[in-house]
């Protein structure tokens, strides 16, 4: 029997209400074994492309003959399906869903908030063996929400993917099957391994959705092992990295977050943690805008272009507000549309600010992210060894260094602070090196006498946190590097600023650990700094130093 392509979501508990009420006229019916589905198809009209418009009325070139009349069509179809009265018992938990296939699409009339964010990934984690891989997917929520794809010409292993437990967040994993199961087609008595009813040697690829070849005789097996799967927790063993953040489904905790979130939005301090990113559909990675408009749906006048904003900033956020007579709080986060759009400025999605933050916010303590419109919690074990691991850098007798006094900026710290110890002040001195506009800052600060590099920042956010630690990163790598070209450029450099930097870093190749590198973060909360972090620049921290003690290198953290 043939196969069809196709991607199947599983809808969260409680949303077959939303589901049954927005698609409520189907085509047909499709029994298949133990389910009946609802066939949805959707055949717009056709359109001409804008690339064939152009062709067709543009001035500058001349078309012989009749210029043929293009049109192309989107065409999709959902087929929503749920357990039928044939089966002897319902699992509980699968009674209040429904398992919907996309076909072509038809994905795009799917809410996110209808789904289960991670239904795919977690199938696909249970079923892929770790040394058949071809692609991860990871995001980076709060480093300006980074998305990064690592993707293998051949079936690999897990250990050649450039996955950071410390950074990144599993989005997609898409792998083979190698089908040695063996499993019969037919109808099961019990739900049967997945992999075993798919065709040796398919791709699967999971993330919010679970994209896979079926033989549709298979299909009611196939949605059985499906949701076996997603309840299967039996993947952490291979990837205890990818459930660190975990979902907030209690409706409860749900409330008193937007609570807690409400009241940052309406004081007076911006909270510190909030970032504006904004997203397309989970179901497509593709969707990336290019720019925004907030508010109500502009329409271009003729001849004319719509006003867009390349960035989508805080600061537009406020000026839209002020514009509206309103301010800041979950209503008006939640009220404020977002209009994004492509390179040619045609609107690919709408979504509102509300889906758009990446905002921690500390509930009794207890770290929860909000991102991409879902609440994430912190699991407990990572938590305490995230924190474990991070108090093994900061020293018990830290080195005296001018206080923080909460006011000064990082610039007038560093002056102080490199005047105070009698440092060589390297704050904003960057050594050109590599070419073209390349340059490089070696540290804000140098304490030549106890060769000690310092390296100074503000612990308001994670960004800038992760920042500084590329910064460590790329000084290290530069200074101790067997290419002595930076070195030769910051004696020249030095010797021209008439700046003191010791010869060691300047005539010879320093060995690891010869150097102590502090990292100094500027923070108001002195009681318990390093827990007060916000999460995500605690796992860079972490990163950061696990790095550095592998290459040899020594490395504290301080908190003046």
């Amino acid at each position: 029997m043939g196969t069809i392509n196709a991607s199947i979501y599983l809808t969260l508990q409680g949303k077959k209400k939303d589901v049954s009420s927005t698609f409520n006229a189907p085509d047909c019916q499709i029994e298949a074994g133990e389910y009946l589905g609802d066939f949805f198809s959707f055949q717009p009209k056709g359109s001409t492309p804008d690339w064939a418009e152009e062709l067709r009325k543009s001035a500058g070139i001349s078309i012989t003959g009749s210029f043929p009349n293009i049109e192309s069509k989107t065409v999709g179809a959902l087929l929503i399906l749920r357990p039928t009265g044939k089966r002897n018992s319902i699992p509980p938990d699968l009674a209040n869903r429904y398992f919907i296939l996309s076909f072509g699409s038809g994905w795009q009339r799917l809410n996110d908030d209808w789904l289960e964010p991670n239904f795919g990934r977690t199938v696909a984690l249970n079923v892929l063996s770790i040394d058949q891989l071809l692609e991860l997917r990871t995001e980076q929520v709060f480093a300006l929400r980074h998305i990064s794809t690592d993707r293998a010409p051949i079936a690999s292993t897990k250990d050649t993917f450039n996955l950071d437990a410390d950074r990144d967040l599993l989005e997609v994993v898409e792998g083979k099957t190698t089908g040695i199961l063996g499993v019969k087609t037919g109808k099961p008595t019990t739900p049967k391994k997945l992999e075993g009813l798919l065709p040796k040697g398919s791709k699967v690829r999971g993330g919010q959705s679970l994209r896979i070849s079926l033989t549709l005789s298979d299909l009611s097996a196939v949605l059985d092992a499906c949701f076996v799967e997603f309840q299967n927790t039996g993947y952490r063993k291979m990837w205890p990295e990818v459930d660190y953040l975990v979902p907030v489904n209690d409706t409860n905790l749900q409330l008193k977050l937007e609570n807690a979130l409400d009241v940052q939005l309406r004081s007076a301090n911006w909270p510190s943690s909030l970032m504006l990113v904004a997203h397309g559909k989970r179901g497509n990675s593709e969707l990336t805008p290019d720019s925004f408009t907030l508010g109500r749906k502009q329409v271009a006048k003729q001849g004319s272009t719509i006003s867009t904003q390349n960035f989508l900033a805080e600061s537009d956020w406020r000026s839209f507000l002020r514009s509206q007579s309103q301010s800041p709080s979950l209503t008006t986060a939640k009220g404020t549309a977002v209009h994004c759009f492509d390179d040619q400025l045609k609107e690919i999605f709408t979504t509102d600010i509300f889906s758009c933050l990446a905002i921690e916010v500390n509930l009794n303590n207890v770290p929860h992210i909000l991102a991409e419109g879902r609440w994430f919690i912190a699991e407990p074990k990572f938590l305490a060894t995230l924190l474990k691991e991070l108090t093994l850098s900061v020293p018990t007798t830290p080195p005296t260094l001018f206080a923080w006094d909460g006011i000064l900026k990082e610039a007038e710290y560093n002056r102080q602070a490199s005047a105070t110890g009698k440092y060589s002040l390297l704050d904003a001195k960057n050594i050109h090196y590599g070419g073209g506009q390349s340059k490089f800052e070696v540290c804000d600060f140098l304490d030549n006498k106890n060769r000690a590099m310092y390296f100074v920042k503000r612990a308001d956010t994670s960004a800038p946190l992760s920042h500084l630690c590329e910064q460590v990163r790329r000084s290290v790598e530069l200074l101790f590097s067997p290419n002595p070209g930076f070195r030769t450029a910051l004696s020249a450099y030095s010797t021209k600023q008439k700046i003191a930097i010791h010869a060691d870093l300047t005539t010879s190749r320093p060995l690891p650990g010869t150097w102590i590198l502090r990292v100094v973060i500027l923070t108001r909360k002195k009681r318990n700094p390093l827990q007060e972090l916000p999460l995500f620049a605690k796992c860079s921290l972490r990163r950061l130093a696990k790095q550095m003690l592998q290459s040899g290198h020594r490395i504290e953290f301080l908190f003046p």
